[in-house]
């Protein structure tokens, strides 16, 4: 799933896991690791409503104006695109 945030991949899967690939490209080690802590937050609170899915993000520059529940209901949104295949 495109999302201006970046490329959301979803499997279905037992266990959830997710993995976040987030390149230079989104900017300096500082923004590199903000954006890592706002996606691994947004992943809790998704596992926290019960998501089955193999998740991974390619995170873009704009990844960083997005808020936590913005990002965790993007997370959501790919994992429910799995269930309805």
């Amino acid at each position: 799933m495109n999302h201006p945030a970046g490329l959301f991949v979803a499997l279905a899967a037992d266990a959830p896991r997710f993995g976040f690939i987030v390149s230079k490209a989104v900017g300096n080690a500082v923004d590199r690791n903000r954006a890592k802590r706002v996606l691994r937050e947004a992943a809790r609170i998704t596992l926290s409503r019960g998501v089955h899915a193999d998740i991974v993000v390619k995170a873009s520059r704009e990844v960083l104006g997005y808020s936590v529940d913005e990002l965790a209901a993007a997370l959501e949104e790919a994992a429910r695109s799995v269930a309805a295949r």
